[in-house]
């Protein structure tokens, strides 16, 4: 469905400070984010590669108006008669409608964005979410990670100029991508493993107390921000620019070439998807 692996994500837990500083930290405009003292590109294939979302494919076009005829009938099989589609209902519906392959997919898609890719703190779902779903055979085919990316950027913006209390947006992927450009030597993860299952609340609190030893979130020395893993053999999309030198940051492509690197002494820390 275009969505990654969001149905087997491992329990991790919002970091509050974390995010904080990271949200201090993004500017959106230059599709930049400061993490101990250095300026890292991040954008939508980021989000492929951290999170798993496809990242190509056709724009998620939100004009729609509500009121056409197939999204009302939509929303009517969804939450019937009520006026709004309620997350403790949609919730409800997801394995009862699995034998609809239709309906099921819109209740599956809802629910991933609502309380992941987009998420909000109203108990009822956001009715122009429905608009992209419009038709279930097509979901698949939408550029998701662009998508989420972008709702990301509406988020930290409102939040650099003070509006809310609760951001919108998917902070799980910022914090994860925080965690992925950490160059932790106990830390350093093969490019085959998504970051999304590799790291668990575990692993987490383990980075954690080490950022926390070697200064906190906005340590700028101490703590080593320059690999980043790519998968295959391109790494067009995977270099993180500093632009405090203007030099990319080290791109490591593989087992292997970390290795042949110097990483002898590395510690390899696996997630649930072991080799």
């Amino acid at each position: 469905m275009g969505f990654g692996p969001v149905h087997i994500v491992r329990g991790i837990k919002l970091n509050v400070e974390l995010c904080k500083m990271l949200l201090s930290n993004f500017d959106f405009k230059n599709s930049t984010v400061k993490i101990h003292g250095r300026n890292l590109s991040i954008n939508a294939k980021d989000v492929e590669r951290v999170m798993g979302l496809r990242c190509r494919g056709t724009e998620v076009d939100m004009n729609c108006s509500t009121d056409d005829p197939v999204l009302v009938d939509l929303k009517r099989r969804v939450c019937g008669d009520d006026t709004d589609i309620s997350l403790k209902k949609l919730r409800g519906m997801i394995l009862p409608t699995y034998d609809d392959e239709e309906l099921w997919k819109v209740c599956f898609a809802l629910y991933a964005l609502v309380t992941v890719f987009c998420s909000s703190r109203s108990c009822y779902v956001y009715p122009r979410l429905m608009v992209p779903l419009k038709n279930p055979g097509l979901i698949r085919t939408h550029n998701w990670a662009g998508f989420v990316f972008s709702k990301l950027g509406k988020g930290v913006n409102a939040y650099q100029s003070g509006e809310p209390i609760h951001v919108g947006g998917c902070l799980i992927f910022l914090q994860l991508f925080y965690l992925s450009v950490l160059g932790e030597k106990m830390f350093v993860f093969p490019s085959m493993c998504l970051h999304v299952l590799s790291w668990g609340q575990n692993e987490c609190e383990r980075m954690y107390q080490r950022i926390e030893e070697a200064g906190g979130f906005y340590a700028t020395d101490g703590v080593w921000v320059s690999r980043r893993n790519c998968g295959g053999r391109s790494c067009e999309y995977s270099g993180s620019v500093d632009y405090s030198t203007g030099l990319k940051t080290n791109v490591v492509d593989g087992r292997t070439e970390v290795r042949d690197g110097g990483c002898a002494n590395c510690s390899w820390k696996f997630g649930n998807n072991n080799l």
